[in-house]
């Protein structure tokens, strides 16, 4: 097979031919002149050659060297904005846990608060005033707290010592003597709200108070517990009430 080749600068064209032998042979087109081609092959066949070999012969190029990539590069604008997303991580979980004790305090403690009126007096205490008048035992000086009002209920009262009135609630609730509780209420907090009495429930104040239990919280039953502080000196009786269920 053979195809035309223009050697540029002198104007002839040439024709290479490949056979068994696998060097090319530079054979003029039928159209030019046989002298001339003559006179120029050599030198253009000697001009390809030279061209191959220089190709062949020339050292590679080294690839241009690449940029070194660091593992972890963080910029000052990635470092703030994964400040900013764990900072807001840690602040939602911190609401939801406080929101989540506020509703579980309020379903099962309830908001502790002074009891103003007598309508809201707990039930066993409304029904002392009343048979404590038919037995014409007076109840006065009363105040009032509920410190647990949700799932359980606790309230503290204290009231004046009047004429037959210690005799009456030791009847009345089957009272007995006993040591002084280590925690609750009589301590300045209520066990099941966690929340403090007020300024005026102070049964240790004085150090000579004496205190009682119902049989029922001696023996762990249900139902309504009475726990009962009575200070003779300061003339005053402080009551916890609340329900087990």
């Amino acid at each position: 097979m053979a195809r035309p080749l223009r050697h540029q600068g002198r104007g002839r064209r040439a024709r290479i031919s490949y056979g068994a032998d696998p060097t090319p042979r530079l054979e003029p087109l039928q159209n030019e002149s046989h002298g001339r081609w003559a006179e120029e092959a050599p030198a253009v066949f000697a001009e390809l050659q030279d061209s191959e070999i220089a190709m062949s012969t020339a050292a590679p190029q080294p690839a241009a060297p690449q940029p070194e990539r660091r593992a972890f590069q963080y910029s000052l604008r990635t470092l703030f904005i994964v400040t900013t997303v764990i900072a807001l991580l840690l602040g939602l979980i911190v609401w939801y846990l406080n929101s989540m004790h506020a509703f579980f305090h309020g379903f099962v403690a309830g908001a502790p608060r002074a009891i103003e009126s007598p309508e809201d007096w707990p039930r066993t205490l409304k029904e002392l005033v009343t048979d404590a008048k038919q037995a014409n035992v007076v109840v006065q000086g009363l105040e009032v707290q509920c410190m647990c009002r949700g799932w359980e209920t606790e309230y503290i009262w204290r009231m004046q010592v009047t004429p037959g009135l210690v005799a009456f609630i030791t009847a009345r609730w089957k009272l007995s003597a006993t040591t002084w509780p280590s925690d609750g209420v009589f301590c300045g907090a209520s066990h099941l709200s966690g929340d403090r009495t007020p300024a005026w429930w102070s049964p240790q104040e004085g150090g000579k108070t004496a205190y009682f239990v119902c049989n029922r919280s001696r023996a762990s039953e249900f139902g309504d517990h009475f726990q009962v502080g009575i200070d003779e000196d300061r003339q005053v009786i402080f009551v916890r009430y609340y329900e087990k269920w």
